[in-house]
């Protein structure tokens, strides 16, 4: 008999933004005052918050791909998508973490372009802040502290590091970075 999505919530192996937020809002930690008693009655607005942030680091991550002219493949695009698809859904389970490498492997060559960059410290300690977060998710819930085993803000982290270094990023070599192919297209004729 399957679980129901109530059942999966607030379980550390359940990436999605709901089970987060019914597991913060189950913590013995938190007061029992009038406001975490509402939040915990209307789980929906912290819910809706996360949601909302997740979307605003997307659509900007668009707007810097779309303001830089990037042509065809972006990764930094890629990299909030995948993102999403262990954010967004009910039921998420630590087997979607699996297609956070490929992502990752796209996006380091789109770091390259960043060699201009006079940002060269910040772009450093951004790439050391997001290798951190994501090595946190190779390893498994049991073997983590418990204030570390939801792997939910490490992805967050991994966010909005993509998207401050898509400010970072350098508007003139952004295109010729990030899609090789057309370059050499465009030289050949």
């Amino acid at each position: 008999m399957a679980e129901s999505p109530d059942a999966q919530a607030g379980l550390p192996f359940n990436l999605s933004i709901s089970s987060f937020v019914a597991h913060i809002l189950s913590l013995g930690f938190l007061p029992h005052d009038r406001f975490v008693l509402w939040l915990e009655a209307n789980s929906w607005l912290p819910q809706f918050l996360l949601f909302a942030y997740f979307a605003v680091c997307f659509l900007i991550i668009l707007y810097r791909a779309y303001r830089t002219d990037s042509k065809g493949f972006d990764p930094f695009v890629f990299m909030a998508c995948s993102i999403g698809a262990c954010l967004i859904p009910v039921i998420s389970f630590d087997y979607k973490l699996a297609t956070l490498p490929s992502s990752i492997v796209l996006l380091i060559p789109a770091l390259q372009a960043f060699k201009e960059c006079r940002n060269r410290f910040m772009v450093i300690l951004l790439t050391f802040l997001f290798s951190g977060a994501y090595s946190s998710t190779l390893y498994l819930y049991i073997y983590k502290p418990e204030w570390l085993q939801y792997n939910l803000p490490a992805l967050f982290l991994m966010l909005t590091i993509c998207t401050l270094l898509c400010f970072a990023r350098p508007e003139k070599s952004a295109a010729a970075s990030l899609c090789p192919r057309a370059t050499w297209n465009e030289a050949e004729t």
